[in-house]
């Protein structure tokens, strides 16, 4: 997958019940893990694989990131780029999912741990409009299962990710390499926020950001 690019990459997730796995493989993508999910705690895994995409609300996902001083992301973080394409008739469902930066979680929630190192908590959502267009592309998916009936090609499911940060603050001027950085994914009250990365070097997970990193926007 490549971040720099201004059209991601797609990853192709042939099968009969690809779609079954599109909220899960967002979620994977979530964590932008370009360095591979062998960072990922096996517990953590476990998590994932428990995931009901049937139960699903996108409206809970979500992903809290603790950024070094001087990081930020800007008003798409992540974009997360969907394209579904109906086997039997060859139909394309094709959407671009951005996820939204927030400095506060939802009331009545917290942050997943506390800190030791300087930086600072930021949370990354779907905004109603993408949450919307999942909850589309699932009942669309439903019914091309029951109208199909398991004849015709396979669905085919390809998702891209374009993930990015910017430079801002006192901090911008740490060297890079001393940045790390610390991610959580939150889909449902249970099982929680579920570790997915904890103090690694953000070199390391997102090895393709442009160097240096541009400067960050007035909002």
């Amino acid at each position: 997958m490549n971040v720099n690019k201004p059209t991601p990459s797609l990853l192709p997730v042939a099968g009969r019940s690809a779609f079954g796995w599109v909220l899960l493989l967002l979620l994977l993508a979530v964590a932008l893990m370009l360095a591979g999910c062998t960072q990922i705690p096996l517990g953590s895994l476990w998590a994932l694989r428990k995931f009901d995409f049937e139960r699903f609300d996108p409206a809970q996902l979500r992903a809290a990131v603790y950024l070094p001083p001087g990081l930020q992301f800007p008003a798409e973080a992540l974009v997360i780029d969907l394209k579904l394409t109906r086997g039997a008739t060859g139909e394309v469902l094709h959407e671009r999912l951005p996820m939204r930066p927030s400095a506060q979680p939802p009331v009545g929630e917290h942050w997943p741990s506390t800190m030791r190192r300087p930086g600072q908590w930021v949370l990354l959502k779907l905004d109603d409009t993408a949450q919307a267009r999942i909850a589309a592309l699932r009942e669309r998916a439903g019914l091309w299962k029951v109208a199909d009936n398991g004849q015709g090609k396979k669905n085919n499911l390809e998702l891209g990710v374009q993930p990015a940060l910017c430079r801002s603050g006192a901090g911008a001027g740490e060297p890079s390499e001393a940045w790390r950085t610390s991610l959580w994914l939150r889909w449902s009250a249970e099982p929680g926020y579920v570790v997915l990365l904890d103090d690694k070097a953000v070199r390391d997970v997102w090895p393709e950001l442009p160097s240096p990193l541009p400067a960050c926007q007035p909002v």
